[in-house]
């Protein structure tokens, strides 16, 4: 916006004295004209869009209010004396069209101080709270949305590292394939030191949180009246498989699968699991959903724990332990019974023998459980090479219980390809993919 001068506001608004001295200003000679045009033209242009009296603009100045104190609160106007309720009520609508900045479908902005943006906090919704991250639940219009907040303020000490997360998610977001099971970036902006993500969707729990307090949420206990936790079970194991596998395609690797980066979307109909972030090393110090982050190591393969070179089949490693935790639900075993293994993980459990072990605590007394056995022991092989890959094992899963779940995820094209052939090595385990993504996205 242009700067206003003092002669368009003359011209503009005639009713106005701008020569009149201003009393707590009057020290250094200034008018109220002069103050307006140093101190108000976002304001001014504000008063103009919104329809109503101008020399209200005066009130504005004999007031002190300055551009830099935007948006006006109503307790704020309130306290300007001469200021109606229809005016207040009319400026800050005229404020909120005016400041409010637009997204495209999933844009970044860097904003000044006093754009506002169309997602609303939704009051009395669920909040938490992480080191330096806040998820709260937003809407754009009837849309909900998680916004993710990352105050940069309270990183200091890990600055470097936090800044070099929120850019590494920023262009991971920005690239990864529509699915209905992988979160969506609807927008992000940086503001005043903060930087916030608005997701897709805005879940209330998490598979860890799912498995800590499963008793206690209406949906499961209607599943479980309908005898209907086989069928749902399968689909989450097909629709989270369906997910890695569309990750994979696209050169991104999870890097961190564990239950607490698995949300789940309660739907009219259905509960649907949403693979959360992907392709970060490390997060936000608790910004996930569950009140107690376990941790990757538990979930981590043993390459990842060993600190060797690490490539997709470590995804499929996490997700097989992941499967060991939602099959032992499926089979009544107690949960104790399964975490043993996992003390201090279930990589070096597996390592310590084989995984047989573990693999025998599970039914084997219909063609489908044996099937789920089968699947278990090839995700969690000690070995990279004797693993699977996401497709496989998606097929696989599907094969348990066909036709309820998923369809398979589209052809993907390649971020490193203009012609939609996958590049010559899109099968390899290479540990670079992202960064190519990232890159050539």
């Amino acid at each position: 916006m242009s700067v206003l001068s003092l002669d368009d506001l003359r011209s503009r608004l005639p009713s106005v004295n701008f020569d009149e001295p201003f009393n707590a200003l009057n020290a250094g000679g200034r008018s109220i004209g002069e103050y307006i045009v140093q101190w108000l033209p976002i304001t001014f242009a504000i008063l103009e869009s919104t329809d109503v009296p101008s020399d209200f603009i005066v009130n504005f100045a004999r007031a002190g209010l300055r551009d830099k104190g935007l948006p006006f609160t109503q307790a704020r106007l309130l306290k300007v004396s001469g200021l109606p309720d229809e005016f207040t009520e009319d400026y800050r609508a005229g404020q909120a069209l005016f400041l409010a900045v637009s997204f495209a479908p999933r844009e970044y902005k860097v904003l000044s101080h006093y754009e506002s943006v169309p997602f609303q906090l939704v009051w009395r919704s669920p909040r938490l709270d992480g080191s330096f991250a806040v998820v709260e639940h937003v809407k754009e219009g009837n849309v909900s949305y998680a916004r993710k907040t990352v105050d940069l303020a309270l990183a200091r000490s890990h600055l470097r590292e936090t800044q070099a997360c929120i850019e590494r998610e920023l262009a991971i977001l920005r690239i990864v394939p529509n699915h209905p099971h992988l979160v969506k970036m609807r927008a992000a902006y940086t503001q005043e030191k903060k930087t916030v993500f608005v997701l897709s969707p805005w879940a209330t729990t998490d598979l860890a949180a799912f498995f800590a307090k499963k008793e206690t949420l209406d949906w499961w206990k209607q599943a479980v009246h309908a005898n209907a936790v086989m069928p749902m079970i399968d689909s989450w194991c097909v629709c989270i498989a369906s997910a890695l596998f569309t990750l994979h395609k696209a050169h991104i690797k999870h890097r961190d699968l564990k239950p607490e980066n698995v949300l789940l979307h309660k739907t009219d109909d259905a509960v649907i699991p949403v693979l959360c972030d992907y392709g970060l090393e490390r997060n936000y110090s608790g910004s996930s959903l569950s009140h107690k982050t376990v941790g990757a190591v538990m979930y981590g393969s043993p390459e990842q724990n060993t600190a060797r070179k690490v490539g997709r089949k470590a995804d499929v490693f996490s997700f097989g332990a992941i499967l060991v935790e939602l099959y032992a639900l499926l089979g009544g075993i107690p949960m104790k019974k399964v975490r043993r293994f996992s003390n201090p993980s279930y990589a070096y459990s597996i390592m310590q023998g084989d995984n047989s072990a573990l693999i025998s605590l599970f039914p084997s007394d219909t063609p489908a459980w044996l099937q789920r056995r089968s699947i278990l022991a090839a995700a969690l092989s000690p070995e990279p090479e004797e693993r699977p890959s996401s497709q496989e094992i998606w097929a696989r899963l599907d094969a348990v219980a066909p036709g309820s779940h998923c369809p398979i995820p589209p052809q993907l094209l390649s971020p490193l390809t203009d012609d939609g052939r996958l590049p010559a090595d899109s099968s390899s385990d290479s540990d670079s993919d992202v960064e190519q993504a990232v890159r050539f996205g």
